[in-house]
């Protein structure tokens, strides 16, 4: 999971949150790669939301195989029809229907687009923060972690020996990339580290993990992105 923060520029005093620096990019770009705002839940609903799902999930292949024989398929069309005259399954059509077809949907829209909302009366509301997610899909090569004796594991123990990093993600996720015109800002904190930027990007190669060669009329449009934390909060 990759989270952004779609913060209008007035808002500048969320930026130290997180630094001075960023870059900004296309409403665009996040459509096209599927990152989406996240619903914030006011109570425990998401919890026993989760909850349930992740004991439904638990529980599929045992309900598939109990009732599979309660199933025809139209050779047709190959869609699964349920035998209502008397079938056990025709009481759990419904949780079936939800589980086969769009368990991994329900838990990402519910899951993975919802956080808990934050004590308004905090300084700094998250809620403040407009955020968007990107998830990846789950597959063999990146499975999505459930339960928390599987991300213990995942992640070791809480206190790391001195020197020692948190995991990287799965070397199978195909990391996010982001070319010259999906760049709205390039945000620096100060007037005066904008030169030296300049001289960078001069010297740039590539950009956003993109494998094509930057050209001169694409360093050019990136010198118009620049702007300073300085300008943004005496201008806007």
């Amino acid at each position: 999971m990759v989270s952004f923060c779609d913060i209008p520029l007035t808002r500048i005093h969320y930026f130290s949150r997180y630094g001075f620096y960023g870059i900004g990019l296309s409403k665009k770009w996040a459509m096209y790669n599927q990152v989406n705002p996240i619903l914030y839940v006011t109570s425990r609903l998401l919890d026993n939301t989760l909850n349930d799902l992740i004991e439904l999930k638990n529980n599929l292949e045992k309900i598939r195989s109990d009732f599979e024989n309660d199933f025809v398929k139209d050779p047709e069309t190959g869609r699964n029809y349920v035998n209502i005259d008397g079938s056990e399954a025709s009481k759990r059509i419904v949780e079936w229907f939800i589980l086969s077809k769009y368990s991994y949907d329900l838990h990402m829209n519910l899951f993975g687009f919802s956080k808990r909302a934050p004590n308004i009366l905090e300084r700094n509301s998250v809620y403040e923060e407009n955020e968007w997610r990107y998830l990846v899909s789950n597959s063999s090569e990146s499975k999505w972690i459930w339960d928390e004796s599987d991300y213990k594991k995942w992640r070791g123990p809480e206190e790391y020996p001195s020197g020692r990093k948190t995991p990287k993600p799965n070397s199978g996720i195909s990391p996010l990339t982001f070319t010259v015109d999906d760049i709205n800002y390039i945000i620096v904190k100060k007037e005066k580290q904008i030169p030296p930027l300049i001289d960078f990007i001069q010297e740039l190669n590539i950009i956003g993990g993109s494998e094509k060669l930057l050209s001169d009329s694409d360093k050019k449009i990136l010198l118009t992105k620049i702007i300073s934390l300085e300008v943004i909060d005496h201008d806007f």
